[in-house]
C-alpha cells in the first residue's frame, strides 16, 4: 500500500482532515511569521527567502501535486493564500510594519489587489473560452495576491508558453501533425467561412479542447519568477 497516497487521499476526502487543512492554511503562516520578522528586527538578520516567496512555493507545490493526482486544486490552499497575500501586503501600509516589508516580501496592497483582480478577470476569460476549471482561476488569484500584478503576469506568461509547448508536442506525437492540422484548419475555417466550412467533428472538437493539468505549469512559471528571472530581465539582455 502506498502510505503517502493514502495520507493525501485522506486529506482530500475526510471532513476532519479538511478542517485540519483549513486550519493549517489559515494559521500556519501566522505561526511562521515571527521567524521572518523577529530576526530582522532584533539582529538585522534575514531569512534566505521572503515569507511571501515561501508561501507561494508551498502553494504551487500543493496545487501541482493535487492537480496531477486528482485534477483538482483544493480551496483551502488557494483561499488561504489569497487571504495571506492581501494581509501581508496590506500590513506594510501601517507604520509599525513598514520595516518588515523586505523580509515579508511585500509588494504593497495596491499591487496585490490589482494582481488578484487582474488574474481573476483574465482567468475567467481564458478558462471560460478553453474549458478550464475554477481551481485554475483561484490559483491565479492567489498568485496575483502574493506576487503582485507585474510578477504574476510574468509567471502566467511563462506558464502558458510552457503549457503550450508541451501540449502541442504531445498532441503531435500522439495524433500526428496531419490530424492536428486538419482539426485546426476546420475550426478556424468554420469561424471565418461558416457557410462553406463545417464545424469540427465531435472527435476533432474533443482533440482541440483536450484538458491538461495546468497547475504544474503555473508552478514552473512561478518558480522562474521567484528565482529572479522576470520577463523584463530578458528584454534587458536583448539590448546587448
Amino acid at each position: 500500500m502506498d502510505v503517502g497516497n493514502l495520507a493525501v487521499r485522506t486529506m482530500q476526502h475526510t471532513p476532519h482532515a479538511r478542517r485540519l487543512a483549513w486550519f493549517a492554511a489559515l494559521l500556519g503562516p501566522a505561526a511562521a511569521l515571527p521567524a521572518w520578522v523577529v530576526p530582522c528586527a532584533l539582529w538585522h538578520w534575514r531569512m534566505p527567502v521572503t515569507l511571501s516567496a515561501a508561501l507561494t512555493a508551498v502553494l504551487i507545490c500543493v496545487a501541482a501535486w493535487s492537480d496531477l493526482r486528482w485534477r483538482r486544486i483544493p480551496n483551502w490552499a488557494t483561499y488561504g493564500a489569497v487571504l495571506w497575500g492581501l494581509l501581508l501586503n496590506a500590513s506594510v501600509s501601517l507604520p509599525a510594519f513598514q520595516s518588515a516589508a523586505e523580509p515579508l516580501g511585500a509588494v504593497g496592497f495596491v499591487p496585490s489587489l490589482l494582481g488578484a483582480g487582474a488574474m481573476f478577470l483574465g482567468g475567467i476569460v481564458v478558462f471560460g473560452a478553453t474549458g478550464g476549471g475554477a481551481g485554475d482561476v483561484k490559483l491565479l488569484v492567489a498568485l496575483g495576491s502574493l506576487l503582485g500584478l507585474s510578477a504574476a503576469v510574468d509567471a502566467v506568461l511563462y506558464s502558458f508558453v510552457a503549457a503550450g509547448a508541451v501540449s502541442v508536442s504531445w498532441a503531435l506525437w500522439r495524433f500526428g501533425p496531419l490530424t492536428i492540422l486538419g482539426a485546426s484548419m476546420r475550426a478556424v475555417g468554420s469561424l471565418v467561412l461558416p457557410l462553406w466550412i463545417e464545424r469540427p467533428r465531435p472527435e476533432q472538437r474533443q482533440l482541440l479542447r483536450m484538458g491538461i493539468p495546468l497547475a504544474p505549469f503555473f508552478a514552473a512559471g512561478t518558480m522562474v519568477v521567484l528565482a529572479g528571472f522576470p520577463l523584463s530581465r530578458w528584454s534587458h539582455l536583448g539590448r546587448f
